[in-house]
């Protein structure tokens, strides 16, 4: 289990614990757009979660440990 910090709630807001759970593998999809679908679904669903449920500044650390993960697939190549 990993155990972060939620939000404070502003006001009467109320923010809800998260729960995130990640026990099955991945199914094999033979038709790849049905897997496309399966990930949007699952990327929605957890964006929503983070963003209902942990501080903002934690949201934007997330977001930058994703993009710099990622930096690789942004490099532009210049000519030689």
């Amino acid at each position: 289990m990993i155990c972060v910090f939620k939000a404070q709630p502003t006001g009467d807001q109320v923010v809800a614990d998260l729960d995130l759970s990640a026990t099955q593998t991945f199914p094999d999809f033979e038709d790849l757009a049905e897997a496309k679908e399966n990930h949007e679904a699952d990327a929605t669903f957890i964006v929503a979660a983070l963003l209902a449920s942990l501080p903002g500044g934690t949201v934007d650390a997330v977001l930058r440990q994703l993009l710099t993960h990622r930096a690789s697939l942004l490099r532009v190549r210049w000519p030689r």
